[in-house]
């Protein structure tokens, strides 16, 4: 029963449901909202708000917290709402459709993310343990079918590959990937993302067709067939795209190295060569950092490296191509050492696909099949061991990637992101590029 004016006016209990119900909705709408654009980190407690919400909003409407602050002003406000409920309702009606509506529209996208962040954090964040997280296949798939030009999925990869590489020994890792490609809607990430314009909406997007084609070589362990159709992949829907190109060319030189078509390792360098005269004359400011800052370039460099080694010619032309050999060497390390940094992820790869980091651990002594096949490599072209020793071992401006820690910094790898530091960077990379 209520009053107005002095006179009692009759209140149905259903207009009491009805006011206690709308103004809930409106509530868990409004508390979803708000995590959705400006809190999506946090999506994953959306339960537990709601449950907060609903305790409290209980407890308003309820006489035993007539002393809570608020109480008065809410029950003035209820009396004015159920003292003219049809105008009320109206009101309620007019503009709870199209909250409504926008919010059916809008659902898929809303359990997409609070499935996406569930899944990162409850498999990965536990601030107890200071060590490398351990997702199974099927869980870090269905993260990445979600939201595939995200960053997660491919720094805990990362993380992983070192768990299950260990000492450089792959076979577990291989299988790993092979299991997790096995569980991604390929097709389905082809027709999302085979435009690269939709990635520059998203903040910190990856390209996900290029890691694709990158994972498809890895889980098969470079066999003709996976480089074979990763270049395909490429060459049909990255054809233009510079860090694509490099991502081909370096799986290009895997396939033609594996042949032993040394005609064709010719024609890979040479194209390298333009490639790279190419990045020099871009008039693009953002593109001209976006590559030459990247991993790709870097193992782009890498590949060249191993091209004048493969296809050096006899006689005094042995000579250039040591200068040049340890030139591009030295190129990659400069890079590393002017980018790389302890607390930000430049590069969601590790440096094991590196020569250069290889010889590195065969100089510290590290030793194994990868390292071996490296210094064999070294060994073909004369004098390059010494010169490698001389100018890049020994020499002092890089002196720090003696420790092989140093080789971590600026990926997933490094001892920054063990247990707390990763759960930090994760989190902060959930806060954006939706």
């Amino acid at each position: 029963m209520s009053t107005c004016e002095g006179q009692p006016i009759p209140i149905r209990l259903g207009q009491y449901v009805y006011f206690y119900g709308v103004h809930l909705l409106l509530l868990l709408i409004a508390t979803s909202a708000y995590l959705f654009f400006f809190q999506p980190e946090y999506l994953d407690v959306s339960s537990w708000a709601w449950a907060l919400i609903i305790l409290l909003w209980s407890a308003y409407n309820s006489p035993i917290l007539s002393k809570f602050v608020g109480y008065e002003f809410l029950v003035f406000y209820r009396q004015a709402c159920l003292r003219r409920f049809k105008t009320f309702r109206a009101i309620t009606f007019i503009v709870s459709v199209p909250i409504l509506l926008v919010v059916t529209l809008m659902f898929r996208e809303l359990w997409s993310r609070w499935t996406y962040v569930d899944l990162i954090k409850t498999t990965t964040l536990d601030k107890s343990r200071e060590s490398f997280p351990f997702v199974t296949a099927e869980e870090l798939a269905q993260a990445f079918n979600l939201f595939p030009h995200r960053r997660e999925v491919p720094f805990i990869l990362a993380r992983m590959s070192r768990l299950l590489a260990f000492d450089d020994e792959t076979t577990n890792y291989n299988t790993y990937i092979a299991k997790f490609l096995q569980k991604i809607a390929v097709d389905a990430v082809l027709l999302r993302y085979g435009d690269r314009k939709v990635l520059e909406r998203y903040e910190g997007a990856i390209d996900p067709i290029v890691y694709l084609s990158r994972l498809m070589v890895d889980a098969r362990r470079a066999d003709h067939k996976a480089l074979t159709e990763a270049i395909e992949m490429l060459r049909r829907y990255r054809k233009t795209d510079g860090l694509a190109e490099f991502t081909r060319l370096i799986h290009e030189h895997e396939l033609y190295e594996r042949e032993g078509n040394r005609e064709k390792l010719r024609g890979i360098q040479q194209e390298i060569e333009q490639l790279l005269v190419g990045i020099r004359k871009q008039e693009s400011p953002r593109a001209h950092i976006e590559h030459l800052t990247s991993h790709l370039f870097q193992e782009l460099l890498d590949h060249y490296a191993q091209l004048q080694i493969e296809t050096a010619s006899a006689g005094s032309a042995r000579g250039d191509s040591v200068r040049h050999t340890v030139l591009l060497y030295s190129r990659v390390l400069t890079l590393r050492k002017q980018i790389a940094s302890a607390s930000e992820v430049p590069w969601l790869d590790g440096p094991g696909r590196f020569t250069l980091y290889h010889y590195f651990k065969h100089r510290v002594g590290r030793e194994s099949n990868i390292t071996r096949e490296v210094l064999k490599l070294f060994d073909s072209l004369p004098g390059l061991t010494e010169a490698m020793d001389e100018k890049i071992f020994n020499a002092e401006a890089f002196k720090e990637f003696r420790s092989l820690e140093t080789w971590d910094k600026g990926t997933p790898l490094s001892s920054s992101f063990s247990g707390k530091g990763m759960n930090e960077r994760l989190v902060q990379w959930l806060r954006s590029g939706w």
